[in-house]
């Protein structure tokens, strides 16, 4: 039997980095992704609530998600 680390119906709450890629700053590595990519790895198990594009830094820079756990 799989663990299960979010309750049903818990709620996720993420923001990404906007583009394509990944760059590494000071030792830290920074993945970016595009709405379609966080669709694809998300949908299957959540439900997307929220997947708006929003500036963080730099307009549109950055991905904000929301999901309820199916």
């Amino acid at each position: 039997r799989q663990a299960q680390m979010l309750k049903k119906d818990a709620v996720i709450l993420h923001t990404f980095w906007k583009g394509n890629g990944a760059d590494e700053y000071e030792g830290l590595r920074f993945n970016y992704y595009e709405k379609e990519d966080l669709k694809t790895v998300f949908e299957d198990r959540f439900e997307i609530t929220c997947l708006e594009i929003y500036q963080e830094l730099k307009e549109n820079d950055s991905i904000l998600l929301v999901a309820k756990r199916k």
